[in-house]
């Protein structure tokens, strides 16, 4: 469980930010109809997550004609990347906002700067059927 004081600390972050669904989840994590998650693992380097995502959004880029989903996860990792691109030497830390069991944002704070760098909106794979998760990505089932 996340304490109140990283609640705290996560919206001063995000009021400090300017970043793709901050209204969002500021009003869902004030509410508390959000369940906010600070990730244990350390931080992440600046340049590697640029290498990482950059590869993902050429990956998820694939999807995009045929699936909203893909469209909006390709924003999203476009504008966490182009931030890190002008960041490459901050330590990247991750917090989690879950909407429910299938649907959640990842959020990249950048420590050395103290603001929120990127925000991705997933899906839980563990939570579709094969046909659902194929037709989220705009592919056909076989």
């Amino acid at each position: 469980m996340t304490s109140s004081v990283d609640i705290e600390d996560f919206i001063v972050l995000c009021e400090r930010s300017n970043f793709q669904s901050r209204d969002v989840i500021l009003e869902g994590v004030r509410s508390k109809k959000y369940e906010l998650t600070r990730s244990s693992l350390d931080v992440v380097p600046a340049r590697r997550m640029l290498d990482i995502y950059s590869r993902r959004s050429r990956h998820v880029r694939q999807f995009a004609p045929n699936s909203e989903h893909a469209t909006r996860m390709v924003g999203d990792i476009d504008a966490y990347v182009s931030a890190l691109e002008n960041a490459t030497d901050d330590l990247i830390k991750l917090w989690t906002v879950s909407v429910d069991d299938t649907w959640s944002y990842s959020i990249f704070e950048g420590t050395l700067a103290k603001r929120i760098f990127g925000c991705i909106f997933t899906a839980d794979r563990r939570n579709f059927s094969i046909e659902e998760w194929d037709e989220l990505w705009g592919r056909e089932s076989e």
